[in-house]
Order: C-alpha cells, then structure tokens, then sequence
C-alpha cells in the first residue's frame, strides 16, 4: 500500500512539475530522463536483491530489506528539498515576483552573457506577473480550472483526447508481454530461474541504454510522427511475434511449469530454432515502447492540455492509467494461458488500429494552448 501511494502520486506528480519547471525546448528530453531513471531504478531493485543475498544471506536479508529500500528513497528525499518551487504554482497563488525569479534562473542556466541579459530585459519591460504568464499561457491567466469545469464543455474535448490516447497506448500491453517475461523465457526453454533472472536483467539494461539515444533528438522531432513510427515498428514486432506462436509452437511441458510454481502462463513450448528469436522481439518491443512511445505520449498529453487544465487533466488521465492498468494486470495473464500465440495477433491488430489512429490526431509541437490546434483544426475546415 505504501509503494501504492507513493508511485501513483509520483507519477502524477513530476512529469507535471518537470513541465511546469523546464524549459520548452528540453521538454522532452526530461520525460525521457525520467523513463530512463524508472529504468535505472528497476534495474537497481531487481539487482541488489540478488547482491545483498549473497553478502548477507537469505534470512538476514529478508530482515534488512526495508532498510535496503530506504537507502535510494533516503538520497531522494534529500534531493527534494534542493528543489525550486514550480513557477506556475507560484503565479497561481500570486507569488509573482518569486516565480519569475526561479522561471529566470532556469531560463538563463548555463546560458551566454546575451541571453541572461535579453531575459533580464524582457521581465523588466513586461513585469513579473506577465513575464510568467507568457511562458504558461495565452490568456491573461495560468490559475488550474476546477474539477468540475474540467468536464464541462469548454474542456472536455481535450480531457476525451488525452483519455482515448492514454488507454490506446496501456491497450495495446506491451507493458504486460513484458511484465510476462518470466512466462515467456519458460516457453523459450529458458529453464531455471538463474538464466531467467539474467534475461530479465539483460532487457532492462537494454532498456536504459537505448533510452539514452533518442533523448539527444526527441525535442527536435514532431510528436505525431515518434509516435506513428513507434507503433508501426511494434506492430511489425508483435506481428512477427505471433506468425512464431501460431506456426513454430508445441504443446508445453507441464513438468517445467509446476517445478518453478507457474500457475497462469504459456500452454506451449517454442521450438528452440525460434526461442532466441522471440526473447530478441520481447526486448525490442521493450526498446521502442519506452525510449519512443511511452515519453512521447506522455509529452503529447502534456501538450494537448491547455495552461488551466493541465494538471487537473494529467491526474485523471494518470488516475484511469493505473485503474486500466491494475484491470489488464488480473486479467492478461488468464488471456495468456487461454489465447496464447492468438493473443499476440489480437494485440498486433490493436496495435495497427492504434497506429492508425494516432496518424489522425493533430501535432502539438510549437503549439502554446490547444484550442490553438483544435481552432486550426476548425478554420481549415471551414476553408475546404
């Protein structure tokens, strides 16, 4: 329950603070960061159990574990408290001067003596109250709407859009093919639970090496598009994915099973020519998801939000996340052992109704407000 709480508002928290604090320009790039630092950290959780078991032993471990957790929540929390304030948060309870400070000092950081004088210039000639709310907002407000307005008319077409985007992605489960990756490597003959755990290990190394490469180029690039690409190569993957299940699959040995204590899993047994082929798609799918489509997502939802409902926005979207989330995790598992290779055609055919969508939707990269996008949307349709 406490982990519960803890990653849920965390989740909702800072990707919300990370936009309200960076710059435009590196938005990107730092949801990519926290991605990769998720990646860090699963990898730290997954290893140092196995290290502290060996220096401590089994029993002594059990009794120290949640000391070893509290060491990186510790250095964290230190962190924290290093931290500016979010400057929106500021300017929506009128502290002006003190967001235009901290929005400043981040602006001009590690910046040329030119810029840092330009910025001075410009507050100086605009006043801090709308210094800040030109980097915020169109209007001459950056104060959140409430609950209720939030599902009134003005608003609900961007709530729907980013709640349609949000579940496309969690329907598609890639997250789940790999929080099944235990089942996967018994289907691949991947027997014991040392070769188990170094394959588990080895896809999360991946994850955080190839997250580092598109985070250099992921601001210059428009969202539609990472996003299209992203799917379509998942989609080629998953397809790939489920040609081997139907075609190059046995029946499974239930001895292997029971004797790692696999109750729900995959009722066949991949051909060893074709094992190592399906654990490199398993990996891959994991590379493009969160290094490509998971911060892009994020970034767009972010984006497609207007100043006034963004963090509002983000909680519901985030909320129905984990409640889609926690609903998929009961019941894929029972699809896995029931479906299986014909599972992984259903979500390759999610997957290109998914791609197909997104091409559809309207790019937010410049955009400052989305009524701009939707009211671009309204005048080029009024034109034809």
């Amino acid at each position: 329950m406490v982990k519960g709480i803890a990653i849920g508002m965390s989740h909702v928290v800072i990707p919300i603070f990370q936009y309200e604090i960076i710059p435009a320009r590196r938005r990107g790039r730092i949801l990519s960061l926290y991605i990769l630092a998720t990646s860090i950290g699963n990898l730290l959780i997954y290893s140092l159990p196995m290290i502290a078991m060996k220096v401590l032993g089994n029993v002594q471990y059990l009794r120290l574990h949640w000391l070893v957790d509290l060491l990186p929540l510790s250095l964290a929390t230190i962190a924290v408290l290093f931290f500016p304030e979010s400057p929106k948060w500021l300017a929506s309870n009128n502290e002006w001067e003190n967001a235009a400070d901290i929005l400043e000092s981040i602006e001009t950081a590690n910046s040329e003596k030119s810029v840092r004088s330009k910025s001075k210039h410009e507050r100086k000639r605009l006043g801090d109250k709308h210094y800040v709310v030109k980097r915020y907002s169109n209007t001459a407000s950056v104060r959140s709407c409430s609950m209720n307005a939030l599902f009134g008319r003005k608003y609900i077409r961007e709530v729907c859009t980013g709640v349609l985007l949000q579940l496309t992605i969690d329907i598609t489960s890639v997250t789940k093919l790999l929080d099944s990756l235990h089942s996967i490597c018994i289907a691949c003959q991947v027997k014991t639970l040392s070769e188990i755990r170094i394959v588990q290990e080895f896809d999360l190394i991946m994850r955080y090496l190839f997250i580092l490469a598109p985070m250099m180029v992921i601001d210059l690039l428009r969202r539609k598009d990472v996003l299209v690409f992203g799917m379509t190569v998942d989609t080629l993957l998953m397809s790939i994915y489920a040609i081997i299940f139907l075609g190059f699959s046995g029946e499974a040995n239930q001895a292997t099973h029971f004797n790692l204590d696999i109750d729900w899993g995959l009722s066949v047994e991949l051909y060893k020519e074709c094992a190592s082929i399906i654990l490199a798609l398993t990996v891959l799918m994991d590379i493009v998801f969160h290094s490509l489509v998971l911060p892009v997502c994020w970034l767009y939802i972010l984006e497609i939000f207007s100043s006034s409902t963004r963090s509002k926005g983000w909680i519901v979207i985030s909320s129905l996340h984990w409640l889609f989330e926690c609903s998929l995790s009961l019941i894929f598992p029972f699809l896995l052992s029931n479906l299986n290779g014909w599972l992984f055609l259903i979500l390759a055919l999610i997957l290109l109704s998914g791609t197909l969508a997104i091409s559809q939707m309207k790019e937010t990269r410049g955009k400052s407000s989305v009524s701009s996008i939707f009211s671009s949307s309204r005048f080029s349709s009024e034109k034809n």
